[in-house]
């Protein structure tokens, strides 16, 4: 692996995967919450099916009165992929039956999507099985700023 375009990170949990491949989706208009879970549930059905995703996570977006002033669009929610490498996600671009599921949610919620794909942004990144928000993600630094996860009820 010596052309890697990383450097191992002194967390080992940061080496898992080596990229992240994270999405911005924002529908044009309000969606209903149950309908936002279902498309959230078929995206990580169908990455998760490819075999080339090794993590996903969901997450809605937090809406705030700042939010009105977006210079782009305000998201409806965020998606993170984690891919072992590059093939894997130049594959995941083309997954049979992705085209049509994106096609299919189109016509029903039209959105738009920008994304970005980078190495994990802080350390230990990680993911639960657990309830609609899988990602945990890092804890901010203060405990009053966070919901309880589910690692603190079990600690």
């Amino acid at each position: 692996m010596a052309n890697r375009s990383w450097t191992q990170h002194g967390c080992r949990c940061l080496n898992r995967f080596v990229l992240n491949h994270t999405m911005i989706v924002s529908f044009d208009q309000p969606i209903p919450d149950a309908e936002l879970d279902q498309y959230l549930k078929d995206i990580e059905n169908q990455m998760l099916g490819s075999g080339r995703v090794e993590t996903f996570a969901a997450r809605r977006h937090i809406r705030v009165p700042a939010d009105d002033h977006s210079p782009v669009f305000v998201a409806s929610a965020i998606i993170q992929l984690g891919v072992a490498d590059v093939d894997a996600l130049n594959a995941v671009f083309t997954v049979p039956g992705t085209e049509e599921l994106i096609q299919r949610w189109q016509s029903r919620h039209p959105y738009q999507v920008v994304w970005t794909n980078h190495e994990a942004l802080s350390p230990c990144q990680s993911t639960t099985a657990d309830g609609p928000d899988r990602w945990q993600g890092v804890r901010p630094a203060h405990p009053a700023a966070r919901q309880p996860s589910r690692r603190d009820v079990d600690a």
